[in-house]
């Protein structure tokens, strides 16, 4: 099963992404591909399924970007 999400780079930031994608790694493939302002992210050989992954991984990155804001 292939499960992908397109994150805008106006509001995910792209170290962000990249850090949790490099987090992400023993859980499952991602595969990424920049398209205009969005990073495109394919979720793939899940330790489970991939829908649930990429909804997790959407929740990580919120918590990324809200750890590096904190003073």
């Amino acid at each position: 099963m292939r499960t992908e999400k397109a994150y805008c780079l106006d509001i995910y930031p792209e170290s962000v992404l990249r850090q949790a994608i490099d987090d992400y790694h023993d859980i499952c493939d991602i595969e990424v591909e920049i398209q205009n302002h969005n990073m495109i992210c394919r979720f793939l050989h899940g330790k489970t399924n991939e829908e649930i992954i990429m909804l997790e991984f959407s929740n990580y990155l919120i918590e990324l970007i809200n750890s590096r804001s904190k003073p």
